[in-house]
């Protein structure tokens, strides 16, 4: 079903924000990539000074956060919280 998800589909299910379909339609990406495994999905840091885009795509929405608040910009970490915006994006 993933395969074959659409803006009707998102709809039905009441995802109405575009910001949320675009994370859900990049997260299924992510996802497809790595053969539907949920954990190739980081939430803790690796290697701070090798990050590859890659990595960054695997990272969820709290990592994105603690990314934020590692480069000095801890004042909008708390608007992620709870928004789905996750390394995809």
């Amino acid at each position: 079903m993933l395969h074959y998800m659409t803006v009707d589909d998102l709809l039905s299910l009441k995802v109405v924000s575009v910001l949320h379909h675009l994370s859900i339609k990049r997260a299924i990406q992510v996802l497809r990539i790595n053969s539907f495994e949920p954990n190739c999905l980081r939430r803790r840091p690796s290697d701070e000074s090798n990050i590859s885009p890659s990595e960054v795509a695997q990272w969820t929405n709290h990592r994105v956060m603690e990314w934020l608040r590692s480069v000095d910009l801890a004042e909008y970490a708390p608007n992620l919280r709870g928004s789905g915006v996750h390394g995809g994006l």
